[in-house]
């Protein structure tokens, strides 16, 4: 539960009361434009008093914005029972089965693809920013800090830690399109399968079909990218279903016993 006192006055919003939540600081008043930002990007992707609808759940929700001794700071949902796909891949250095990333990767492209739909991409899909549940199998797609809106900018900053989860064109200050994202989610999904994110190479066990849809999202050039391999998610998500098909058959619920404990 969180309490007023906790907070200075928000400036134009009127603080939860009784809700599970956590809070979001900025480390440094000088990020205060950073959290300020995300906050307009969620207002935007998840409206106050909007009706309700399936894409939300793959969203954080907003629910206030505040500012703590000079610091901006996001008052968000909180996602019980979900972990981080960095935690996953601590507790799973040598890879995942492709079968147990499926829902993983669909999931994800649900969520940039209600984004993009809207005009944004995300811009910092990397694993600290993916959060899965293991036994529910859902997925939240969260820290749009860095996200843009209309590509009329380009991506401001990058997470010094997963600097090779990005592609080219965001070091070249490139304007971004949606192929930014399904690039990185792509190399998210090389590590979890137990590959090299620097070469984008997967191990031998991981099924033809699966590395052959993954290798066209990860070419160096965006438009190579959208021409070869189709950076539209809700493309990728029905192609990935069909190789899915074609590989295990009818579909079907599959516990996910490799993982860390949800915090």
């Amino acid at each position: 539960m969180l309490g007023d006192d906790e907070f200075d006055e928000p400036e134009d919003e009127k603080l939860p009361g009784n809700v599970q939540a956590v809070i979001k600081v900025a480390k440094l008043s000088s990020d205060n434009d950073l959290i300020g930002h995300e906050a307009e990007i969620l207002r935007y992707l998840y409206p106050e008093g909007a009706r309700e609808e399936k894409f939300y759940r793959y969203l954080p929700k907003l629910h206030a914005s505040t500012k703590i001794r000079g610091r901006a700071a996001n008052v968000l949902s909180y996602a019980e029972g979900f972990i981080t796909l960095a935690d996953t891949l601590k507790a799973c250095p040598d890879g995942i089965d492709y079968r147990d990333l499926a829902w993983m990767l669909k999931r994800s492209l649900v969520a940039i693809g209600y984004a993009h739909e809207r005009g944004v991409v995300h811009g910092a899909v990397v694993p600290t920013h993916i959060l899965v549940h293991p036994t529910g199998h859902g997925a939240k797609l969260i820290d749009w800090s860095y996200a843009e809106a209309g590509g009329k900018n380009s991506i401001k900053a990058y997470v010094g830690e997963y600097k090779d989860y990005y592609p080219p064109e965001v070091f070249k200050r490139q304007l971004p399109g949606a192929e930014v994202d399904t690039y990185m989610l792509a190399k998210c999904c090389v590590a979890l399968l137990g590959g090299d994110v620097k070469t984008n190479k997967l191990p031998d066990t991981v099924p033809e079909k699966v590395r052959d849809f993954f290798r066209p999202l990860l070419l160096e050039s965006p438009g190579a990218r959208r021409l070869r391999g189709g950076a539209a998610a809700w493309d990728l998500h029905d192609r990935f279903d069909w190789i899915l098909k074609e590989l295990v058959g009818k579909p079907k619920y599959r516990p996910f016993r490799h993982c860390p404990p949800a915090r």
